[in-house]
């Protein structure tokens, strides 16, 4: 591997690796683990370790290796090690494993060259459909990558009930689509091993606005959404988690309402591929609320930040947070329905003397260099509460265009209120025309157009992030029905 220079942040890496066989447009999606719980309040500052530093991935992409078993995958795993500042850390051995599917990998331990950077190539197994690998430093946290081996094992077991053996369930027993129109067939296997007729199975789809099933089993990817599909033959039932991604004639590329999750757990595991955990803080706080909801579907995502009155870091950051993940665009809209609780507050007690900055990151647009890096980009960024004001304020990635007005306490009333973000990035390097814009509960507070916003793309959204002060006491924030566009809603501006 050559290369030009030496950089400190992580920069994207192609691979013209072709095999027999790959199916056209393999890529392979990079998905970090989720954050133990168990780290605790005062043990969540530091992420990962001092001297190993964060796993990235230099060829991330958001869908699924598909191949066959035995098929060795068409891109290089290659990652980057990096310090808490973005630099990165040379001479650190790496170790990879396959944790499901049984395929290999090689090498099996590796060492980090001068940026940080090594790689290994994944063989896929045959024991199973969803198969998976990890590479971990000493003192990191696993990075996670995964693949779709169609034809591998037998049936897997996706969350049956009633099941006495471990093949039994619905196979696959995740889905991911690309487009509209395209089907999947699901087969059950019985606790037995037998296979049921097909009239001996009733089917049914959590979101058959999204995935239709017939009565053969077969999946259709009818729109943008997720459904989580169930098989049941008597007392006995397994389920199957499905999405689409693509984006429909209405422009929507993304949408999540939290009504798809049965519980919990099941929604950190992230079933319908709408997440990546790179950045996610605090998992161990985040939950799902069937009993508050905007509106009929059911459910939400909630935060539950703690009283840190007693806490010796009470003016520091505290995070809580998930990122949505999207493929790369140059421009979105977002809509997002947010309720605080009532009370809530940024500012902590003036006896508790904080000199940091009283915020409240929201939400934004996770954004690339050109370089393809995201390692330091800064971000469009919504902040609620900011200052003694608790105004609203709205940045672009360079803090070129700033806006700050408005009452953000307003929304502090236990209600559920709507924000809408118009992201543009430039269409090259130093080209003034990017834009952005803000609409709070249908009121247009920011609209910025035609300046330079140096950044390649948007490929994600951040919900919620620092809390800087605090808080003095107990509170949360909801989170409900998130859609993301690829093509103008017609908001007025």
């Amino acid at each position: 591997m050559t290369r030009s220079d030496t950089t400190l942040i992580a920069h994207p890496r192609t691979t013209t690796t072709t095999r027999h066989g790959r199916r056209p447009g393999l890529v392979l999606r990079a998905l970090p683990a989720l954050l133990v719980a168990s780290l605790g309040a005062t043990g969540c500052a530091d992420l990962f370790g001092p001297d190993e530093g964060e796993i990235i991935a230099l060829n991330p992409t958001i869908f699924f290796a598909n191949g066959s078993p035995g098929e060795t995958v068409g891109e290089l795993l290659e990652i980057q090690l990096i310090d808490k500042k973005g630099f990165p850390r040379a001479g650190v051995e790496v170790v990879w494993r396959v944790k499901e599917g049984g395929g290999s990998v090689t090498p099996g331990t590796s060492v980090t060259d001068q940026d940080g950077v090594t790689s290994a190539t994944w063989t896929l197994g045959h024991d199973g459909e969803y198969q998976k690998l990890t590479a971990k430093a000493r003192k990191s946290r696993p990075f996670h990558f995964e693949a779709f081996v169609e034809g591998a094992g037998g049936g897997t077991d996706s969350g049956s009930t009633g099941t006495t053996d471990g093949s039994a369930g619905i196979s696959p027993g995740k889905v991911t689509f690309a487009g509209f129109g395209a089907t999947r067939t699901l087969v059950v296997t019985l606790p037995d091993g037998s296979n049921p007729a097909p009239e001996q199975v009733t089917w049914s789809s959590s979101n058959p606005d999204a995935i239709t099933v017939d009565k053969a089993g077969v999946i259709t990817a009818i729109a943008v959404g997720a459904a989580v599909v169930t098989a049941a033959v008597g007392d006995w039932s397994s389920t199957s988690n499905a999405s689409v991604v693509a984006i429909g004639a209405d422009g929507v590329l993304l949408r999540e309402d939290y009504s798809q999750y049965s519980s919990t757990g099941h929604f950190m595991n992230d079933p319908f591929s709408l997440y990546t955990e790179t950045e996610d803080r605090h998992p161990g706080l985040i939950q799902i609320d069937a009993g508050h909801s905007y509106d009929a579907n059911g459910g939400s995502m909630r935060y539950d930040f703690p009283d840190r009155s007693l806490s010796d870091r009470r003016c520091n950051d505290y995070s809580i947070g998930r990122n949505l993940a999207f493929p790369e665009l140059r421009e979105i809209w977002v809509e997002a329905h947010v309720r605080f609780d009532r009370g809530w507050d940024t500012v902590a007690p003036t006896d508790w003397s904080c000199g940091s900055n009283p915020d409240y990151k929201l939400m934004g647009g996770r954004v690339k260099h050109w370089s393809g890096s995201t390692n330091g980009a800064s971000r469009f960024g919504l902040k609620n509460g900011n200052g003694q004001g608790r105004r609203w304020e709205w940045v672009d990635p360079d803090g070129v265009r700033r806006w700050a007005g408005g009452d953000g306490s307003a929304a502090w009333d236990g209600e559920w209120h709507t924000v809408r973000l118009w992201m543009r990035t430039s269409s090259a390097p130093n080209v003034p025309d990017g834009g952005s814009a803000l609409w709070v509960d249908g009121e247009l507070m920011s609209v910025e157009t035609n300046f330079v916003v140096n950044r390649r793309g948007v490929y994600g959204i951040y919900l919620g992030r620092n809390l800087n002060q605090g808080p003095a006491r107990a509170q949360s924030i909801w989170w409900d029905d998130i859609t993301v566009w690829a093509r103008d809603p017609g908001w007025p501006r």
